[in-house]
C-alpha cells in the first residue's frame, strides 16, 4: 500500500509536464466540509477486535503555500472529530456490563505538506489533483457512567485528492475537493484503531 501511495505523489510531481499559467507566488487558504470516516476495527489487548461505526462530521484547515506555474506546493493544518455511532452494530449508549459508554469519539489534527498539479482548460475552471505526507495527533475520548478519558498519539498520515477550482478574479479562486485521508493505527496504551476518512471540503485561495 505504502509503495502505491509514494508512486502516486511521485507521478504527481515529476511525471506531468509544465504548462505555463503565467501565475507564481505565495497563497492562503482555507476550506470547509464534511469528514466521513471509514468504519475501523479497534484492538483490544488480549481479546480481540471490535468495528467501529463513525457519524459523519465536520472538517476544517488553513494552508500557505507556493504556485509556480501549474505546480503548487503548500503546507496544510486542518482538524476534524468524529463520534463513533456504534460499536459492532450496537448504538451508543452502550451497557458495557461494567458500566455504561455514553459516548466515544476521535479526533484527527493533521500537518501535512501537500501538492497539487492544475490542468490548463484554458478558462477560469481547473480540474486538480493532489497528494500529501505529514504526520498526524490523533486523540480518543470516552465517557463511562459519566467519567471522561483519553489517550492521544502522533503517527504517520498521508492524503490523496481530486478537485476543481474556478478563479474569480486573478488572486482569487474558490475549490471544491474529495480527499482520502489516511494514517497509521494510532496506539492508545495498548489499545490501537484504524483512522482513514473520506473528506469533501469547499475552500478559498487568494494570491499574496
Amino acid at each position: 500500500m505504502k509503495k502505491i501511495i509514494f508512486g502516486l505523489i511521485g507521478c504527481l510531481f515529476l511525471a506531468m509536464p509544465a504548462i505555463s499559467l503565467g501565475e507564481t507566488g505565495m497563497y492562503g487558504s482555507f476550506n470547509a466540509g464534511f469528514a466521513m470516516p471509514v468504519d475501523g476495527d479497534m484492538t483490544l489487548p488480549g481479546t480481540g477486535s471490535v468495528e467501529l461505526e463513525y457519524d459523519t462530521s465536520f472538517t476544517v484547515g488553513g494552508a500557505i503555500g507556493y504556485m509556480v506555474e501549474n505546480y503548487r506546493l503548500e503546507g496544510e493544518v486542518a482538524y476534524q472529530n468524529n463520534e463513533v455511532d456504534s460499536i459492532e452494530g450496537f448504538s451508543l449508549p452502550l451497557d458495557l456490563g461494567i458500566g455504561i459508554l455514553n459516548s466515544m469519539e476521535v479526533s484527527v489534527l493533521t500537518f501535512l505538506a501537500n501538492g497539487y498539479y492544475d490542468f490548463d482548460t484554458g478558462s477560469a475552471f481547473t480540474p486538480l489533483i493532489t497528494a500529501g505526507l505529514g504526520f498526524a495527533r490523533i486523540e480518543g475520548e470516552m465517557t463511562v457512567d459519566g467519567l471522561s478519558g483519553d489517550e492521544d498519539d502522533t503517527v504517520f498520515a498521508y492524503q490523496l485528492g481530486v478537485g476543481a477550482g474556478y478563479a474569480v478574479s486573478e488572486t482569487v479562486s474558490l475549490d471544491c475537493k474529495y480527499r482520502y485521508l489516511g494514517t497509521a493505527d494510532p496506539d492508545f496504551d495498548g489499545v490501537e484503531i484504524e483512522v482513514a476518512s473520506h473528506n469533501i471540503t469547499v475552500g478559498i485561495r487568494v494570491a499574496f
